[in-house]
């Protein structure tokens, strides 16, 4: 049995408008992005970003022109805003769409720790938010407060204390999970309510509409596409074959 946790469907109006504020953004990038030879993707030299795209027309070392609907996202954008575990040059990049109050996420959680204790150094470990796509849940503030965390580098511990806590999770709580790590009250409070922090979370829920990711945990492990809880034997499985298919 599969199990995920489905997305509910944004209704005809908001896809309409997220639709539109996605081309128009996917255009301005395909404008901007140099493409690079070397890897399956394109990555942008000053960010050290890359985005992976769909049919684009490698005759033209310069994108352009704006992108039809054939070109839109096929893979995650590597970006450094994202928090990240792991060397850039690791021969497996593991990028998880996910939230804090999705049950199958936590399970799914313990199996990738399990596998980067497994492979030290063969995994960069990047983190998407897919929260509820309504800024007053406790969903979506919870991804706004581990962007804080990550703001003053104390991401993954206060991502696993925000698991721990999942049941009960309330904005007095993410204060408090603040506190137990000693991260400073008045910046994570301030960045709390900050546009850019919010922008972050949003930039990654449009970039999951994009992908049309339907349910988490989502998972890409290089180019491959996983959604749902995976089991530790079947994930081991995949890290085996792409380490033996990079040598």
């Amino acid at each position: 049995m599969l199990n995920y946790f489905k997305r509910p469907q944004i209704s005809s109006v908001l896809f309409v408008a997220a639709s539109l504020a996605t081309f128009i953004l996917l255009g301005a990038l395909f404008i901007f992005l140099k493409i690079n030879w070397l890897t399956d993707g394109r990555t942008d030299e000053n960010s050290n970003e890359r985005y992976y795209f769909k049919n684009t027309d490698k005759t033209d070392p310069l994108i352009t022109k704006m992108p039809d609907i054939n070109n839109m996202l096929a893979g995650p954008i590597i970006s450094q805003n994202d928090p990240n575990l792991g060397s850039e040059t690791a021969p497996i990049v593991i990028v998880e769409f996910s939230d804090f109050l999705c049950r199958f996420c936590q399970e799914q959680e313990k199996i990738l720790s399990a596998v980067i204790k497994k492979y030290p150094d063969k995994i960069r470990l990047i983190w998407k938010d897919y929260p509820e796509d309504k800024p007053d849940s406790i969903s979506f503030q919870a991804a706004l407060a581990g962007r804080c965390a990550n703001e003053q580098k104390q991401f993954w511990p206060y991502h696993d204390l925000l698991y721990q806590n999942s049941a009960d999770l309330s904005q007095e709580k993410l204060i408090q999970l603040a506190k137990e790590l000693d991260l400073d009250e008045k910046k994570f409070q301030q960045c709390l309510t900050a546009e850019q922090t919010k922008k972050l979370v949003e930039d990654n829920i449009i970039e999951a509409n994009a992908l049309a990711i339907s349910g988490i945990p989502f998972i890409y492990l290089n180019q491959q596409e996983i959604m749902g809880q995976t089991t530790l034997k079947d994930l081991e499985n995949i890290i085996d074959l792409e380490l033996t298919n990079k040598k």
